[in-house]
């Protein structure tokens, strides 16, 4: 142990839950210099990670194993905060300038909460098969702009969907038209009666506990993602390139054509696009179809890039994912 370690106080506890009954967050599981304005942001995100869990569990939704990954995930995110302090408060000490200035911008995505990343750790976090992807399981959702196809509205994707402690599940095409078909047999595959989404859907209509009114419902209108009769923890979205004259509500998959106000037309540049963006390198060829699952933290759970004749192995892709998950 430092002397630096000793006058900050850095510590990290050496578990943050016990039994899955007890949980610590924010100063009782980590403590470090204020130089960098990090106590309070990493403890509303402590909370905000434990909270959707938590949720879940009461509701008996998900498997009181789900609780596990609090500690996993949040410890290694409390010793990132402690490495990167350990720099910052030994600059300071020092009065390093240069030192302090290139600590600052080497970190500044962990400091911003956009470089807070979690490990892979089944079940929350599979990594990708798929090389060039530009979602990574583990990081949040990256920012993109597209045009709500219901009412022509350009949109902040990431931010369109309320946190409401639902899945997001986006399908994304390039050509709507030329990758139907694998839409239709992957949207009909998990939506058949005997599959862990449907029947998670099912038993969520009748959960003991719903989200309480609030005034700012008045804006965000969350009954346009929370369909009432198909289910409380999942909202599906579709992200196509083709152009708004192409498509009706109509053509969509029947999983699909409920969630109205989630189909999005990529057309606002390379700058803001999802297809872009979320595939990356990768890209998406005529037929292919990408599909994201997104946590109720707004943190990649996982995502794949299916081809044609593929939609059995997608359906058994969710079906991998969500089985350590959901409680069925």
């Amino acid at each position: 142990m430092t002397l630096l370690s000793l006058l900050v106080g850095q510590r990290v506890a050496s578990n943050f839950s016990h039994a899955n009954r007890v949980f610590i967050a924010g100063d009782a599981s980590h403590t470090h210099s204020p130089k960098a304005a990090q106590g309070m942001n990493v403890s509303i995100h402590d909370t905000f990670n434990l909270a959707w869990k938590l949720s879940l569990v009461l509701n008996s939704v998900s498997p009181t194993s789900l609780l596990e990954s609090y500690p996993t995930e949040r410890r290694k995110i409390a010793l990132d905060l402690i490495s990167f302090d350990y720099e910052h408060a030994n600059a300071f000490v020092k009065n390093d300038q240069v030192a302090l200035a290139e600590n600052f911008a080497k970190n500044i995505r962990f400091i911003s909460g956009v470089g807070a990343i979690y490990a892979a750790n089944t079940p929350l976090t599979i990594p990708s098969s798929t090389s060039g992807l530009g979602l990574i399981p583990g990081e949040l959702l990256l920012p993109t702009r597209a045009t709500r196809y219901v009412d022509t509205n350009p949109v902040d994707i990431q931010l369109d969907i309320p946190l409401r402690n639902q899945f997001k599940v986006y399908f994304l095409t390039s050509n709507y038209h030329s990758a139907l078909q694998l839409l239709s047999e992957i949207c009909s595959g998990i939506s058949a009666p005997n599959t862990i989404i449907s029947r998670a859907s099912k038993k969520s209509l009748h959960l003991p506990h719903s989200p309480p009114k609030v005034e700012i419902d008045e804006y965000i209108q969350p009954d346009r993602y929370i369909i009432p009769n198909l289910s409380r923890i999942f909202t599906f979205g579709t992200i196509t390139q083709s152009p708004q004259r192409d498509i009706e509500f109509t053509d969509l998959p029947e999983l699909l054509q409920p969630y109205k106000w989630t189909l999005y037309n990529d057309n606002l540049g390379e700058n803001v696009s999802p297809t872009k963006k979320w595939a990356g390198k990768r890209g998406l060829g005529d037929g292919e179809v990408m599909v994201a699952v997104v946590r109720p933290d707004g943190y990649v759970g996982g995502a794949e890039v299916w081809g044609q004749g593929m939609g059995e192995k997608a359906v058994g892709w969710f079906e991998e994912y969500f089985e350590g998950v959901l409680a069925v």
